[in-house]
């Protein structure tokens, strides 16, 4: 048995708490009044070193365009901190602006966002078109020049705001202007940003941040074909490795080192992204089980966790974000609990095989699942439990049923997934059987008949079994 199923076979029921974000080693146990303060931030910002050095090298030097991809939860306004922060950057002004994802989004707005940070003094000499901006910026109203007379044509009027804009950042001096989450941003704002860098102020650089699942091409190349003057610096985030897994936990723990199998059964569990690794030691913080030096890690504790709050909403949103045809084919791929081939995916979903490669495909492209090899699985486990806990318990128990049914068919059946699934489907009888024996490759339903092929390209992927300090598997 996986982890995972493990995990499946051991439902917990989830724990109603309050938690309080904390930077630095989590304070165990509940706080006053019952209050909970598990949830951490990483006092040491881990694995990241080189491209801060790539970020900071080149806000040194404006102009310069810096664009920082990389998935939800990967870290990208963590990298834009610790940039800020870095001496090398010391009495460089920062304007910080975020794109929200919010149904009709304002015009300009992360662009206002920032530049309304400004303080109003110690701005140079405006030019008579930064009166446009009044309306937008009564912050500013004390150093902005009179409003110009209106215009009839709302094109010129926006130009005459873009204009207006770019004047406001030259007279404030050395800036960097941050855009954060542009994958939401509106077409002002992105419009804004073109008209900026095609024509930059010397002494203004920007940063740009997305998520990589999420960027529309159009906005995605806004940083490309800019003037020499510009340099651009792309950085892209990635997952952790286990041992910067380790590391991260390790500093969240207040311990010099976590165990190698403990690192990857962390990674694992959480992709390697840094804010599903401190939601999980945030459970562990909560529930008193980080161990203290000297001490083995929890194994059993490890193995049950339920998905961290944070880590459940934001894989259910992206799962809203696919048509509602994907959702059987996730619920499948999850009920599977290992990376499973599309003809056994299809036949859970009720689908014919050669129609599901489109939709998967979807999934993988807004990071939910990933093609391990021609299996599809899901991008990490708490993705996986998170939209397996979300199945209504008769439907879970009708797809571990037909779960059984699909892998019967396959030759040679795969006898232990056969048998995991049976018990989570209630039919006892017949698990019993599946332990004791190859399947007749017809269950008692007896519905589906048609083979997947040759063993590989049907069963189930296997992942390797962990051994953990303090216990075995």
């Amino acid at each position: 048995m996986t982890l995972v199923e493990e995990r499946l076979d051991r439902p917990e029921p989830r724990e109603a708490a309050v938690r309080v974000t904390r930077a630095g080693r989590c304070a165990t146990g509940a706080g006053a009044g019952g209050i909970r303060t598990g949830r951490v931030v990483s006092p040491r910002f881990v694995g990241r070193a080189a491209e801060v050095a790539a970020v900071v090298a080149a806000l040194a030097r404006p102009p310069a365009v810096v664009v920082v991809e990389g998935e939800s939860g990967i870290g990208k306004t963590r990298l834009v901190t610790e940039a800020r922060g870095h001496p090398d950057l010391a009495g460089r002004r920062f304007l910080l602006g975020a794109c929200r994802q919010i149904r009709e989004p304002f015009p300009l707005g992360p662009v206002l966002e920032a530049v309304r940070g400004l303080p109003s003094t110690g701005l140079s000499r405006l030019s008579p078109v930064a009166g446009a901006l009044r309306p937008l910026l009564p912050e500013l109203a004390d150093v902005l020049p009179p409003a110009p007379e209106p215009l009839d044509d709302r094109a010129a009027e926006r130009h005459r705001q873009f204009r207006g804009l770019r004047d406001l950042l030259a007279a404030a001096g050395p800036v960097t202007v941050v855009l954060e989450d542009l994958h939401w941003s509106d077409d002002h704002t992105l419009n804004f940003v073109r008209y900026a860098l095609a024509d930059p102020v010397g002494t203004v650089s920007w940063v740009l941040t997305f998520r990589s699942e999420e960027i529309p091409p159009d906005v995605r190349g806004v940083a490309t074909r800019l003037p020499a003057a510009v340099s651009v610096t792309h950085v892209e985030l990635r997952p952790l490795t286990a041992p910067e897994t380790g590391e991260l936990a390790a500093a969240i723990a207040g311990l010099p080192r976590v165990p190698s199998d403990v690192e990857v059964y962390l990674q694992e569990r959480t992709g390697g992204l840094p804010f599903a690794i401190e939601e999980v030691m945030s459970l562990l913080c909560e529930r008193g089980a980080l161990p203290r030096r000297g001490q083995g890690w929890p194994r059993r504790m490890l193995a049950t966790l339920s998905v961290p709050g944070g880590v459940r909403d934001h894989v259910l949103g992206r799962v809203a974000l696919l048509p509602d045809r994907v959702r059987p084919l996730l619920d499948a791929v999850a009920v599977l609990a290992r990376p499973a081939p599309e003809p056994v995916v299809a036949a859970l979903a009720e689908r014919p095989a050669g129609e599901v490669a489109t939709d998967l495909s979807a999934a993988i492209a807004v990071g939910l699942l990933v093609d391990d090899g021609g299996a599809v699985g899901f991008r990490h486990t708490l993705a996986a439990q998170a939209v397996y806990e979300a199945i209504p318990g008769p439907r879970r128990r009708q797809l571990h049923a037909r779960a059984a049914e699909a892998l019967a068919t396959c030759a040679p059946p795969p006898l232990g997934q056969i048998a995991h699934h049976l018990r989570r489907a209630g039919r006892v009888r017949e698990w019993v059987e599946a332990r004791s024996g190859p399947p007749t490759g017809r269950s008692s339903s007896g519905t589906m008949t048609r083979r997947c092929g040759r063993s590989r390209r049907c069963s189930a992927t296997p992942r390797r079994s962990r051994r953990w300090p303090g216990g075995s598997r």
